[in-house]
C-alpha cells in the first residue's frame, strides 16, 4: 500500500496564531475562560465597518457554523445568511449590498451565489473573505483524489472545512472522514493500493502522522 500525505495538512496559520495567543494568555493569567472553541472566535472588523457605511449585509455560509453566527451578531437584524444558490431568489436586497463569506466555504459554491446576487442587484460590494490556505487545501484535495484509490480526510466531525474537503472529494474517489487513527480498522482497506491523506485546518499534524503510521502497517 502506498500512502501520500498532502502538503497542506496540520494546523493552518490562523489556527497556529490562535493557539499561540491562548498559550501566551495562559502564561500571563492564572485563570482564563474561552467562550466557544478558540479557533472559531475571529474578530470581524470588516462587517462592522460595512454596517456603519449603510450596506445591506449578505453572509454566504452555513448558518449553524460558529463563525457565521459571530458574523451575523455584528451585522444587524437585516443581515441575511445564504448557503445555497437556490436561496438567493428569496433574499431581500437594498440599494447598497455587501457580500462576505465564511472563510472555509466552498469557493465554487460562493462564486455561483455571488453571480446570482449580482444578477439581481444594482450595486453589490463583494468581499472575498475566503481563507487562502483553505482554497489551497481544497485544490490539493481534488488533485490528489485523481491519483489514488482512496482518500482519508482527518479532522473533527464538527469541522466545517473538513466536511467541505470530504464533499469535494466525494464522487471522484472513495473517501472516509476520520478523527483519529483508531478508526482506520473500520474502513476495510486491505485491497486498496494507493491512499491519499489530507486534513482539516484545525487538525494537529501529529494526528495525521499517526494515521500515516498505522496505514503503513497494512502494507507489511
Amino acid at each position: 500500500m502506498m500512502c501520500t500525505i498532502g502538503k497542506w495538512v496540520g494546523f493552518c496559520s490562523g489556527v497556529q496564531r490562535a493557539i499561540k495567543g491562548a498559550e501566551k494568555a495562559l502564561e500571563e493569567n492564572s485563570v482564563i475562560y474561552c467562550l466557544g472553541e478558540i479557533i472559531h472566535n475571529p474578530t470581524h472588523r470588516l462587517v462592522a465597518n460595512l454596517r456603519k457605511e449603510g450596506y445591506n449585509l449578505i453572509i454566504v455560509g452555513n448558518p449553524h457554523h460558529p463563525e457565521v453566527k459571530a458574523i451575523r451578531s455584528l451585522s444587524g437584524s437585516s443581515a441575511q445568511v445564504i448557503e445555497r444558490v437556490q436561496e438567493v431568489k428569496g433574499a431581500s436586497f437594498a440599494e447598497k449590498n455587501a457580500v462576505v463569506v465564511q472563510t472555509t466555504f466552498n469557493p465554487q459554491s460562493f462564486s455561483s451565489i455571488v453571480s446570482e446576487v449580482i444578477r439581481r442587484t444594482y450595486k453589490t460590494l463583494v468581499c472575498t473573505t475566503l481563507c487562502e490556505e483553505t482554497i489551497k487545501r481544497q485544490t490539493e484535495a481534488v488533485e490528489l483524489a485523481g491519483k489514488v484509490d482512496f482518500m482519508i480526510v482527518v479532522g473533527g466531525k464538527n469541522s466545517s472545512n473538513t466536511k467541505t474537503l470530504c464533499n469535494i472529494v466525494e464522487g471522484r474517489v472513495r473517501v472516509a472522514h476520520i478523527e483519529d487513527a483508531d478508526e482506520i480498522d473500520t474502513l476495510g482497506l486491505h485491497h486498496v493500493h494507493r491512499i491519499g491523506i489530507i486534513s482539516g485546518a484545525s487538525t494537529p499534524v501529529e494526528e495525521v502522522r499517526k494515521v500515516y503510521k498505522k496505514l503503513q502497517g497494512y502494507s507489511q
